[in-house]
């Protein structure tokens, strides 16, 4: 079954090259953010400060951050808007077009605009619900190291017991941060497949499927996991060979051209894989809620 829905899931995309659009709209906004970032505070002023002298004392960097406070905010707001707020808009339109796919439907652009502000806020707010639970996660995990820390002082050295409240402190954290990822796994396949809209809704019914068949979650984050490792391999090899490549060329022009081509190519393998892999549980979600 799992063969099956991988073998679908790449099947739609590559029959469906508008899945792409929502991304790369995305990626185009979010790079000239960061270039508009990097020309309104100044960013390149800074990087000289942390590269001479003044900037190694950090008075540089104080003054220089007193000083573009205001570039800085701004600049910070911008990249919100465009990473949470217009993030969760890209997000409603790729698993509406996912929706779609996995009914046995074609594509609709029409109702996917018509369909994408009755999602909004609903993905906006199961965001903020998700950033909020992991930054509780995260410090309970601190809480259990600084009390296990102030246990150990009672029988170990100072040193020894900050090493063992460190280390479990991070065994924690990785521990929650994957289980908390497995549980909320088929989170958007549950809203946009069972259009539910009410958050808390949504993530319980995630964690209800983790505990009715822990088995069949785990499986297919793992195969999702297995997709990324992947991924992260092909682009360290074709890294090196650009790299390796480039070396030789001494035509700068040439090694510009090659440089963003290899950049958007890149990004686009980056967006495909991520396409690949969020599909690929809506199928899964689709095949478990057809067993039932």
């Amino acid at each position: 079954m799992q063969t099956n829905a991988l073998n679908k899931s790449f099947l739609n995309i590559w029959k469906n090259p508008v899945l792409f659009l929502p991304d790369l709209v995305m990626s185009f906004l979010l790079s000239l953010v960061l270039l508009f970032v990097y020309w309104y505070t100044g960013a390149a002023d800074l990087w000289g400060l942390l590269q001479s002298a003044q900037g190694i004392s950090g008075s540089g960097v104080t003054g220089f951050l007193s000083e573009r406070w205001k570039e800085l905010i701004i600049s910070a707001a911008a990249f919100f808007f465009v990473t949470f707020i217009f993030g969760a808009t890209t997000l409603v339109f790729k698993f509406v077009m996912f929706r779609e796919l996995v009914r046995g439907e074609k594509i609709s652009l029409r109702i996917v605009w018509k369909e994408k502000k009755g999602y909004f806020w609903p993905v906006v707010i199961l965001r903020v619900s998700l950033f909020v639970g992991g930054i509780l996660l995260l410090l309970l995990s601190i809480l259990i190291g600084v009390i296990v820390y102030f246990f150990c002082l009672l029988i170990l050295a100072q040193d020894l017991a900050q090493g063992v409240a460190v280390t479990l402190t991070i065994v924690i954290a990785l521990c929650l941060a994957v289980l908390f990822k497995v549980a909320i796994l088929f989170r958007y396949p549950t809203m946009f497949l069972e259009e539910r809209k009410n958050p808390l809704n949504v993530l319980k019914e995630s964690c209800a499927i983790l505990r009715k068949d822990a088995q069949f979650v785990f499986t297919t984050a793992l195969i999702t996991i297995i997709l990324l490792v992947i991924f992260a391999g092909i682009v360290y090899v074709l890294n090196a060979a650009m790299n390796y490549t480039l070396s030789f060329l001494v035509s700068i022009f040439f090694a510009t051209i090659i440089t963003i081509s290899w950049a958007i190519f890149g990004q686009i393998l980056k967006i495909a894989i991520d396409l690949w892999s969020s599909l690929y549980v809506f199928e899964r979600y689709k095949e478990h809620t057809s067993k039932q």
